[in-house]
């Protein structure tokens, strides 16, 4: 009698090819066999292996389906993250740990005065001077999150060399990558807002593609926000101010500000909104542009600021920042506004997203109308021996006379005939 393959070596676990050697041996002992004991010993053997073998073939397909999958997760990831950096105002990059640019926008490419096919692949430190490339290696050495920026100097292909402030959120993982923003120095007041903007830039390009609810996205994006500003207060308003679609506010005294404005119905949001332009008031007691909005405010002085949101050329809400201790500072309107633009690319592709799931769904129906109007077909041929397309013909016939749809009328033939068997 022939001795079983011992447990541990089932297929399944590693060495197909020795398995298969095995079984086409014990096929060749089997062809010399006569039929007896030992013969049905052997095929038992062989099925019980064959069997193994066939589970893990289904195993290591299952595998190759889920890394697939991901692998698919991840390169819409990209695709998404490639748009966001494509819609901010100033020049961005991602690269890989090293160095290596993976991808960019165009105001990059501007910058540099170079083809995004020339720049892809080199490593971003040969676009600025000699003497600036050290320091800017140290952006890549701290782990994780915002590190400190530096002050460089790119050298264009064509043009004079321009001083920027270069910053970078490293985010980890498998493949690491990194974001890089070369802003204009001077600008940014403050240096330590300006480190935390590439993180806050990454963490808000991610959330589409977490398949969040629209109001946990919005939410999201307020501490998003309100932690790269410094903390103000912040809320964010999608659809018209007065009648919003969703909103979100990061404190009582944001929301109450909020709803002051939507009872008065002026304020700096609904100007933002109304006018497609950046609006900020150092108090908005005292702003004689919205009269109506000072009573039923706060006893205390609140300034605010209001970026237009838009998706294209479409407006789809607002951002408001809200201070209490005086005027907000002035790189807080600007990192507002790279924060707005970036919030309009995110509602983008939300949107999108949305398109693809309906037409998912409708892809769902129309597959499932068409099973169901397949199987009425193959009732009408079996009840009135007719061929297919004439099945169809009857089936068309019915739906016009009965001035319903022809899925409408084929499920209810397949439910008669199915409840009827």
């Amino acid at each position: 009698m022939t001795t079983p393959l011992p447990p541990q070596q089932l297929p399944g676990a590693e060495d197909f090819a020795e398995h298969l050697v095995a079984l086409r041996a014990r096929l060749r002992l089997v062809q010399d066999l006569e039929e007896s004991d030992q013969s049905i010993d052997v095929v038992a053997d062989l099925e019980t292996a064959y069997e193994e073998l066939r589970v893990a073939d289904e195993e290591v397909r299952t595998q190759h389906d889920q890394i697939s999958r991901l692998l698919q997760h991840h390169n819409v990831m990209l695709w998404q993250h490639e748009r966001m950096l494509a819609a901010l105002p100033v020049p961005a990059l991602v690269t890989d740990a090293n160095g290596v640019i993976r991808s960019l926008n165009a105001a990059a490419a501007t910058l540099v005065s170079m083809r995004v096919a020339r720049l892809l692949g080199r490593p971003i430190f040969t676009l600025f001077e000699p003497a600036d490339r050290s320091e800017l290696r140290s952006l890549l050495v701290g782990g994780s999150g915002p590190v400190p920026s530096q002050v460089a100097t790119v050298v264009p292909q064509a043009g004079d060399p321009v001083r920027v402030e270069v910053s970078a959120a490293v985010r980890p993982g498998d493949a690491v990558e990194v974001t890089w923003l070369l802003l204009t120095p001077g600008r940014w007041r403050s240096r330590g807002a300006l480190g935390v903007l590439p993180e806050a830039l990454t963490e808000l390009a991610g959330l589409p593609a977490q398949g969040l609810p629209l109001q946990e996205v919005v939410s999201r994006a307020v501490e998003i926000c309100r932690r790269s500003l410094g903390e103000p207060e912040v809320s964010i308003s999608l659809g018209p101010p007065e009648q919003p679609d969703a909103v979100s506010s990061s404190s009582a005294l944001a929301a109450q500000v909020d709803g002051a404005q939507v009872r008065a119905g002026q304020g700096p949001s609904p100007t933002a909104f109304a006018a497609t332009t950046l609006v900020s008031s150092p108090d908005l007691q005292s702003d004689a542009r919205w009269p109506r909005l000072a009573g039923l405010l706060p006893h205390h002085k609140v300034s605010a600021l209001a970026v237009p949101v838009e998706v294209g050329q479409r407006l789809v809400g607002t951002l408001t920042v809200y201070g209490e201790n005086g005027p907000l500072e002035h790189w807080v309107e600007e990192a507002a506004e790279l924060l707005g633009a970036t919030l309009g690319a995110v509602f983008y592709e939300l949107e999108l997203n949305a398109e693809v799931d309906r037409l998912g769904r409708d892809m769902e129906r129309a597959l499932s109308s068409r099973a169901t109007i397949e199987q009425a077909k193959g009732i009408i041929m079996a009840q009135q021996g007719c061929a297919p397309d004439e099945a169809f013909a009857r089936l068309a016939e019915l739906s016009s006379r009965q001035e319903r749809k022809v899925r409408d009328v084929a499920a209810e033939i397949v439910d008669e005939a199915t409840s009827g068997a």
